[in-house]
């Protein structure tokens, strides 16, 4: 049975960003929480948004094109997305689809967070 999906939204201050944390299965049946969530982060105005798939077991294609369509809207505001800590699948996924040329995948949040 899929895993609940579970979103915190964190603001950090140095450097600014914010921080979006996912955890259990972004499938179809998720995709309006997940929209909500992304709709926030949209209004922020951190100039960096990381999401963080550390604890994401699943990711559907819906959530993908979500995270797509949060992309653009920032690149057209100026500001960047970066994707932190995917595992093996959700990375293969994002190779597989070429994502990897539209977001910048790094291993952990920190890794993801640009020097002061």
């Amino acid at each position: 049975m899929p895993e609940p999906l579970q979103i915190q939204l964190d603001q950090h201050t140095a450097p600014p960003a914010a921080v979006a944390h996912l955890s259990g299965d972004a499938s179809n049946a998720h995709a309006e929480p997940l929209r909500q969530a992304l709709t926030q982060l949209k209004q922020d105005t951190a100039p960096l948004v990381i999401i963080d798939l550390a604890q994401l077991n699943f990711i559907a294609s819906v959530a993908i094109a979500q995270l797509i369509e949060l992309h653009l809207a920032l690149q057209q505001s100026g500001r960047q997305l970066r994707i932190a800590g995917a595992n093996q699948q959700i990375t293969g996924l994002f190779k597989t689809t070429q994502l990897v040329k539209v977001f910048p995948l790094f291993d952990n949040i920190a890794d993801a967070t640009p020097p002061r």
